[in-house]
């Protein structure tokens, strides 16, 4: 494939001390997908398995919307794993399998730093095709550039929304595990 597009994000979260540790709400897959990913964006296919329907995006003269299906597991070190098992684009309808490629991988980790609880991960996104003519006598620079530029924007906009949308949500998770807790109990 002649043009490769990369982005790479790195995020640390300040996790504050909760009744249930953050360790067993990484488990919790669907909520860490959902706290990425909009509402109604996030589809359980089931088991680890997500669909993630990003926005649309424009590049160049074409308008794009990528469709992720990923893995999302925790293994027994307490690391929430991301991992992209299959890709569409929608716009991009005339790309075989053979033109277009795409790789997510990601992970985030519990870490104590100076008695202060953490969450720190990353995601690397390549994406690599053949472009269509008239796309392809754009010079690779340019093209590359403007590509590479789109991706930082994507993972970007969902660090941020990981980083808005996480700790709230284990915050609710933990009152509800505490509320469900004391009901059993009573």
């Amino acid at each position: 494939m002649d043009t490769c597009f990369q982005a790479k994000q790195s995020v640390e979260l300040f996790i504050p001390h909760e009744a249930v540790p953050i360790q067993s709400y990484l488990r919790e897959s669907e909520r860490v997908v959902q706290a990425i990913g909009n509402s109604g964006t996030v589809k359980t296919l089931g088991g680890e398995l997500f669909q993630l329907r990003l926005k649309p995006i424009n590049f160049i003269s074409l308008k794009l919307q990528p469709i992720v299906d990923m893995r999302v597991w925790t293994t027994p070190d307490d690391c929430l794993h991301i991992q992209s098992v299959n890709c569409e684009i929608l716009g991009l309808e005339q790309f075989n399998r053979q033109q277009f490629s795409l790789n997510l991988v990601g992970e985030l980790k519990p870490a104590t730093i100076r008695r202060s609880l953490r969450l720190q991960g990353y995601v690397n996104l390549t994406v690599q095709v053949d472009m269509p003519m008239p796309i392809a006598l754009t010079p690779k620079p340019i093209l590359e550039g403007t590509g590479n530029t789109i991706m930082n924007g994507v993972l970007g906009s969902m660090k941020q929304r990981l980083k808005k949308n996480l700790v709230k949500d284990y915050q609710d998770w933990v009152r509800e595990q505490t509320d469900a807790a004391l009901i059993r109990a009573s």
